[in-house]
Parts: C-alpha cells; sequence; structure tokens
C-alpha cells in the first residue's frame, strides 16, 4: 500500500515542489492552498501523513488540532515553518503535532522522514526507496 501524504500550504512554488519530490519516489501525494480545503480532502482521503503550513489561511494550528482530532495517531502531523524552529515547537507541539520542519528541507531529509513516519505496512516500491 502507498503512503498518502496531504501538504497544506498557500506557497504554490512549495507545494508544487514537495509534491513533485514526493511523488517521484513514489508518495501518494495530494495538495491544498488552505486550511479548510486539506480538511475537506483529508475527510474524503485520510492521509497517512500530513504537511502543514504554519501560516496559511484557515491557520496551521487549527488544522493540526482537526486533523489529529478526526484521524488521531493514525495521522502523522508535521508542521512546515520557515522560522525559528524552537520558537514554534512548543506551540505546535501543545496541538498535536508530531514534528516541526524547517523550510527549506533537502528533498532526500524529507524522505527519510517521511518513511519513518510511514504507518506499518505501507512502504514506497523497493525500487524506489534505495534499499
Amino acid at each position: 500500500m502507498s503512503i498518502r501524504v496531504l501538504i497544506a500550504d498557500d506557497d504554490a512554488m512549495v507545494r508544487r515542489t514537495l509534491s513533485s519530490a514526493l511523488a517521484r519516489v513514489g508518495f501518494d501525494v495530494c495538495t491544498s492552498a488552505d486550511g479548510h480545503a486539506a480538511l475537506r480532502l483529508a475527510e474524503v482521503a485520510p492521509p497517512d501523513i500530513a504537511l502543514v503550513d504554519i501560516n496559511m489561511p484557515g491557520g496551521g494550528v487549527e488544522l493540526v488540532q482537526k486533523l489529529k482530532a478526526l484521524h488521531g495517531g493514525s495521522v502523522w502531523v508535521a508542521v512546515l515553518s520557515g522560522e525559528d524552529i524552537d520558537d514554534i515547537r512548543e506551540q505546535f507541539m501543545g496541538s498535536g503535532a508530531n514534528d516541526v520542519i524547517v523550510k527549506p528541507i533537502s528533498p532526500i531529509e524529507l524522505r527519510k522522514r517521511l518513511l519513518a513516519a510511514a504507518p506499518a505496512g505501507k512502504t514506497l516500491p523497493v525500487a524506489m526507496t534505495g534499499s
């Protein structure tokens, strides 16, 4: 089974870059420009992993809380931030986030983190994992 990733970021370039990098190695990716649309996507097709921008319409904190309320521990949520990680870590971890990722992040590092967070039984095609 494929690993489903929801990317919620109001920056179109970030969405395209992350989506392209992840889809290229086998992740099943969907994207949203705001928290409200992201939540609707998550209701229809629950993600395994969500990458949530902290500063976007619909609110990053609110989206993290709603994703966790909707899917609990079955969704791993990482907050994307261009800001100092120490300043926001406590706020977002308290809202249910599992990790904070500082932008920009290398595609290799992002892939490693997402593979580590993937639920048991869900993997990328063997040829694409580098193993």
